[in-house]
């Protein structure tokens, strides 16, 4: 059924006064061009709704010079320039709707997404940033050294009196503890176990909660004789600060000494991390507290932070590094060229930590322990919501002979793109308001979760038709091998080759042999391709977005000429559609470009024959989750000829964590 809001509804409510003998108010017949233009423009809004963006905004690119768009027209258009990656031309059409006061808070809310994708200076963002302590029921005055979480969001604290690690569940009762650990100090998740430094008996346990093992290194036997920190590298090995050496030692998996690197000089080292696959992050006590080193050694550069001479703790989270100085306090750099600001939360209330350990979690939530206690806190943006919702598409449903349902498919996301995927019936409601004296009417709604496991993932392999990516078939084929190995039944792949042209070799399916034997096939291929444009990416984007599973495209490229400015439309193409972008790269050097384009549209990014071990790459896949939702709220209608009882619906959204309800936009029904 069509929205009210298009024209068509004016004309029957004409028809019907007409039929009955009114008198029908003078009309001025407009011209054929008009009628035509307007005709187009109602089937341009049928293409938004459908989310065939590139025809939609094809129509309204040629009906604008001919009429005088209405506000829902002008939010549509908007809403298809959004999605095509065009955010300045779409910003001037949700300005032009949010005139309009039933469009106004929708068109607000299209424009404060946008804002927030775009991160215009999010150094800024962060320095200004409020945080609001939140409760912890768990780990309260219980000698806490030490928390981190795990990839599944269990909570494992350390104990340093008691000599224990603790496992806690999402109730808050401890699900697995492990006792005997002399001094523990420093917990570093590794995917779904945790290594554990005992600084007493200088050992490095190994624990897995699910099996409940404990792998136990004596780094006496190395020897290793005075361990500060440890850091977890991407390829599954572990780097030891060995503060008695002044050493940085990888260790293999079973404790094997594989390669030492000197600290740099003039750094007194308190801790280390590793940031990607080529470089490591050691920070101490110095004129310089914070250095970036290659894993053979190399210095690249050094930090300096106004008014700190000792650096305790560093982390790395989505947004870039965060330093903990000796008193505390948390300066933070967006990216490995930046240098660091802050403290966060700015220098009137600055988030103060005590000197142990703290973690972000991948909602961007501060954790860290004081010595006694488990604390957390959430940042409250200065110019951005909680979290967006945008709703994708709407219509009506006919329940049975007397009822009707309003139908909407919403994203869900954090300010940075992020799908928010455990939300439920509780976190959705529908409203639709009175005239003035009357109250309004709130409908109970059903809630289906795209994200959840049973509904599966839609995947585009996207590969570069080059003479490089032909070489290395044979590697790349047995990384999507070790993907299509974890498919599941409701999992449906295509296959899109990209060259001059681009072709889908194979549409969706859910035969993954198939797609393997699609894979193994030779085809023709080109010298190089010129990546200054990307169609291809673009269109495997538009091909997902109408999909309500979780979207991903794994973009096999050799990288050759690319440039930042050829990924910026690319990278707003797929924060709008929701599409993670997992670059496979076949190079000899890695990629900064194609690191950070991964890295923004939450996907991953990984090089052919790199030392970083492939099982992350894909087990990130398999993590992906949809952040779509569709809401169903049974409404009675009136008679659509009764103009006067149509009114507006609202959708809102509660997040769980905010304690209120947002006002998300209306819509007339």
């Amino acid at each position: 059924m069509k929205s009210p809001g298009f024209p068509v509804v004016s004309i029957t409510f004409l028809a019907a006064m007409t039929l009955s003998g009114a008198r029908p108010p003078a009309v001025n017949v407009p011209s054929a061009d008009v009628i035509l233009a307007e005709e187009s423009s109602n089937r341009a809004a049928q293409f938004v709704l459908r989310m065939d963006y590139e025809q939609a905004r094809n129509i309204y690119r040629s009906t604008l010079p001919t009429i005088d768009f209405s506000a829902f027209h002008h939010y549509l258009y908007g809403r298809a320039l959004f999605h095509l990656g065009l955010w300045e031309e779409a910003e001037k059409q949700f300005i032009r709707a949010s005139a309009d006061t039933e469009l106004h808070l929708s068109a607000v809310n299209a424009l404060r997404r946008i804002r927030a994708l775009s991160r215009r200076d999010p150094s800024e963002e962060l320095a200004g940033a409020r945080w609001l302590p939140l409760e912890v029921t768990f780990g309260q005055n219980q000698g806490v050294g030490d928390v981190k979480l795990l990839d599944d969001g269990t909570v494992v604290t350390a104990h340093t009196a008691e000599g224990e690690v603790r496992f806690w569940s999402a109730s808050g009762r401890v699900a697995f503890r492990v006792s005997d650990l002399g001094r523990p100090v420093r917990i570093r998740p590794d995917g779904r176990t945790v290594w554990v430094a005992d600084m007493s008996s200088g050992r490095l346990a190994r624990i897995d909660p699910e099996v409940r093992t404990v792998q136990v290194i004596e780094l006496a036997k190395i020897p290793l004789p005075g361990v500060r920190d440890i850091a977890v590298d991407p390829d599954g090995t572990l780097w030891v600060l060995d503060y008695g050496n002044r050493m940085l030692v990888r260790l293999s998996k079973d404790g094997r000494p594989i390669a030492r690197i000197p600290v740099p000089k003039g750094l007194e080292p308190e801790a280390v991390a590793v940031p990607n696959e080529r470089f490591l992050l050691v920070a101490g006590a110095g004129e310089v507290p914070v250095r970036l080193v290659t894993k053979t050694g190399y210095l690249v550069r050094g930090y300096e932070i106004t008014g700190v001479s000792k650096v305790t703790g560093i982390a790395v989270w989505k947004e870039g590094i965060v330093v903990q100085a000796d008193n505390g306090l948390l300066y933070f750099a967006t990216s490995l060229e930046d240098d660091f600001s802050g403290p966060l939360g700015g220098k009137k209330k600055p988030i103060t930590t005590g000197r142990l350990g703290f973690q972000f979690d991948r909602y961007g939530n501060l954790w860290w322990a004081d010595g006694q206690s488990v604390n957390m806190a959430r940042r409250l943006p200065t110019n951005r919501p909680f979290h967006i919702v945008e709703v994708e598409s709407m219509n009506m449903e006919r329940i049975d002979g007397t009822r009707s349902a309003v139908v909407m498919d919403a994203t869900v996301e954090l300010p940075d793109g992020a799908p928010i995927e455990s939300l439920d019936r509780r976190s959705f409601r529908v409203i639709r308001t009175g005239k003035k004296g009357e109250e309004e009417e709130i409908f109970p709604v059903e809630v289906e979760n795209f994200s959840a496991p049973e509904v599966g993932r839609r995947v585009i392999f996207l590969r570069e038709a080059s003479d490089v990516v032909a070489r290395h078939r044979n590697g790349i084929n047995r990384i999507l091998g070790m993907i299509l190995d974890q498919a599941r039944e409701v999992d449906a792949f295509a296959l899109l080759d990209m060259a001059d042209t681009f072709i889908f070799r194979r549409d969706f399916v859910r035969s993954t042999p198939l797609v393997r034997k699609t894979l193994a096939e030779d085809v023709p291929h080109v010298a190089e391709i010129d990546l200054r444009r990307l169609p291809a990416l673009e269109r495997a984007i538009l091909r997902l977005a109408p999909f309500s599973e979780a979207r991903v495209v794994i973009w096999i490229t050799s990288g050759n000429g690319l440039r930042e400015e050829t990924l910026r439309r690319t990278r707003r193409m797929a924060l709008a559609n929701q599409v993670r972008i997992f670059v496979l790269h076949v190079g000899d050097n890695s990629s900064r470009e194609l690191e950070k384009l991964a890295r923004q549209t939450h996907g991953d990014y990984y090089r052919l024959y790199s030392d970083r071990s492939p099982t992350d790459f894909v087990a990130g896949l398999s993590r992906s989750v949809s952040g779509r939702y569709r809401i169903l709220a049974a409404i009675p209608t009136p008679d659509p000829l009764d103009r006067g009882r149509w009114r507006p619906v609202a959708l809102e959204s509660y997040f769980l964590d905010e304690g209120r309800f947002d006002r998300l936009g209306y819509f007339a029904f």
